[in-house]
């Protein structure tokens, strides 16, 4: 079955929609760095679960690994997706 989307396109779109947003993608490499975590030790944490040539290339935005792969590397990396809400909520009188 041929993929429709991939991710980064999906939050591309919203971001043209809602303004300014950040991909998995960019989270991801950006907790990796938070953690002082190279691309390899990510692949090691995953311990086999997906291929380092996966990895590579998805964090280098050659590829996307799918919903499946994306959850499996936010959860080694204890990362959630949570909806940000738009609301503005005013005073009562």
């Amino acid at each position: 079955m041929k993929k429709l989307f991939t991710y980064d396109a999906v939050f591309r779109s919203i971001a043209i929609i809602r303004g300014p947003t950040v991909t998995i993608r960019e989270t991801i490499k950006k907790e990796l760095k938070k953690r002082g975590w190279s691309r390899y030790r990510l692949v090691k944490e995953l311990d086999g679960a997906i291929s380092a040539t996966s990895v590579y290339e998805y964090l280098r935005g050659e590829t996307d690994l799918g919903s499946d792969g994306v959850s499996i590397i936010m959860k080694t990396l204890g990362l959630t997706i949570t909806r940000k809400s738009n609301v503005k909520r005013g005073k009562r009188h």
